[in-house]
């Protein structure tokens, strides 16, 4: 805070707004920036942060699932303490322990989002309110990370269950003390995290040049299909990767997630994948592992 600051009236206000419990965040890139147009109403906010999630790796966004537990772990405000004068040296920084209770697989893929001095965070309460700082040209971006550092799983002991601790440092105390905002984030619990799916040979079926059948379903959650998914959602490629070959997909009245590819020309050996998260005619799904096809 500069010397020279003007001092602001602290005035009558019948306004009692002030950010409530953590209940899950947002990892964002650190150029990421909701912008006026992009909060101006729900629709806009909602459009805006489920584009970003379905975006790509260098421009995702990424919603975390609802914490379990909330350690509050900010460092106190320094200072230096002589017989002479009392000196602050620094605010202290915003510190976090979020607890999240999933399964195995997501503890896993949350180590894979550590990082130091690297990316922004919105923090979304229990309130439904977003959560974050504001810019000179009234762009609003997560908080600035000095450190998301997953822990080791902590093991239930009987009376508590077992969780995977997510350790938050912000870097900058004053994008809260000075340019904090909070927004309507209701939307938030409209979005749709991004899921990874695997494209597995249905059943007893084997490749034919003429069509084949797979089964589309969530990575994680196996027995749960991904239904909806059209021919434009479907990439067929030859064995060099780069040229595509054209076919119909129709899903199973009776399965779900189920669907019959027929090749337009032959098949041929190559691999078969969904479209980008972005273009999926259905939110939000990612294929990472293109199934592997032996006509």
């Amino acid at each position: 805070m500069s010397c020279t600051t003007t001092k602001k009236n602290l005035g009558k206000s019948k306004c009692n707004q002030l950010p409530a419990l953590p209940k899950c965040m947002i990892t964002t890139p650190s150029d990421f920036k909701l912008a006026p147009a992009d909060y101006a109403n729900a629709a806009a906010l909602k459009t805006a942060l489920q584009t970003a999630i379905k975006a790509g790796i260098a421009q995702r966004i990424y919603l975390w699932p609802l914490f379990s537990e909330v350690e509050m772990l900010s460092e106190e405000a320094q200072y230096q303490d002589t017989p002479l004068q009392l000196i602050p040296t620094r605010d202290g920084q915003y510190r976090f322990r979020f607890h999240i209770t999933k399964n195995l697989a997501l503890h896993r893929a949350m180590f894979t989002h550590r990082a130091v001095n690297d990316g922004r965070v919105f923090i979304f309460d229990l309130d439904n309110q977003l959560f974050g700082t504001e810019d000179a040209d009234g762009n609003i971006q997560g908080f600035s990370l000095a450190l998301l550092h997953t822990e080791k799983m902590r093991w239930s002991d009987g009376a508590i269950p077992s969780s995977s601790p997510v350790y938050v440092c912000l870097a900058d105390n004053e994008e809260i003390d000075e340019s904090g905002v909070l927004l309507d984030g209701n939307v938030v619990n409209q979005l749709e995290r991004l899921t990874d799916v695997e494209i597995v040979l249905a059943g007893s079926s084997s490749f034919d040049a003429s069509e084949f059948v797979v089964d589309v379903r969530q990575s994680i959650d196996k027995d749960v299909p991904v239904s909806g998914l059209v021919t434009a959602d479907f990439i067929k490629y030859a064995a060099n990767g780069v040229d595509t070959e054209a076919l119909t997909a129709a899903e199973d009245a009776n399965v779900p997630g189920r669907y019959t590819l027929t090749a337009t020309v032959a098949f041929t050996s190559g691999t078969l994948t969904l479209r980008a998260p972005s273009q999926l005619t259905i939110t939000a799904y990612e294929c990472p592992e293109p199934l592997e096809v032996t006509i």
